[in-house]
């Protein structure tokens, strides 16, 4: 049951709108009184945070790494270290320990 209240005032009147078409919500549309899970809230979270991390992925400018990979998450090492998957993937990339004076000095190439 809805009662108006704060008559008169002007944000007042559009909270009390709010709150009187909250109340007249069909039974089929969402309520904010479904209760949801912690581990459901994590995975809507890591959705969430992953696909706004996508979309800056791929409006920032082109590095090498796009050249690899499509996406921000996109895992393709599947290997045991991450050490492992840093040295590949310098390697892929050209950005290793013989290519680094050559990357920021412009010196000759080894």
């Amino acid at each position: 049951m809805w009662i108006p209240s704060h008559q008169g005032i002007a944000g007042n009147e559009q909270a009390d709108k709010a709150a009187k078409s909250a109340t007249e919500m069909n039974d089929s549309e969402e309520s904010l009184s479904t209760p949801i899970t912690t581990s459901e809230y994590r995975t809507w979270i890591k959705h969430r945070v992953q696909s706004k991390w996508n979309d800056w992925w791929n409006t920032c400018r082109p590095t090498k790494l796009h050249e690899i990979r499509d996406s921000a998450h996109e895992n393709t090492l599947v290997i045991a270290t991450r050490k492992e998957q840093c040295i590949i993937t310098r390697l892929r990339i050209g950005h290793c320990n013989l290519t680094h004076n050559f990357l920021i000095t412009k010196s000759e190439i080894p």
